[in-house]
């Protein structure tokens, strides 16, 4: 990463720092977020796609949460503290 953006227009990394935060929603939600586009890459799908994978998510969702009101995962972030370098 600090190569990357080292070749990328006079930049440096000067710190980066992972954040991890406890979620919880309901598989109700989670599905009212994606039928509204919640995510952009739900744009990619055809409708016919989205449905599907969205009864993909359902089942998975049931399967694995004894209670599909309180389902729990965790986000994970990384922060980049970029700066220009001085070369």
């Amino acid at each position: 990463m600090e190569e990357w953006i080292g070749r990328n227009g006079g930049l440096r990394l000067v710190a980066a720092r992972n954040f991890r935060y406890a979620r919880l929603s309901s598989l109700d939600r989670l599905l009212e977020q994606a039928r509204n586009r919640h995510y952009s890459t739900f744009s990619l799908y055809t409708e016919a796609e989205f449905e599907s994978a969205c009864q993909t998510f359902k089942d998975a969702m049931r399967r694995r949460f004894d209670y599909p009101a309180r389902i729990t995962w965790h986000d994970e972030n990384i922060l980049l503290q970029i700066e220009r370098s001085d070369a």
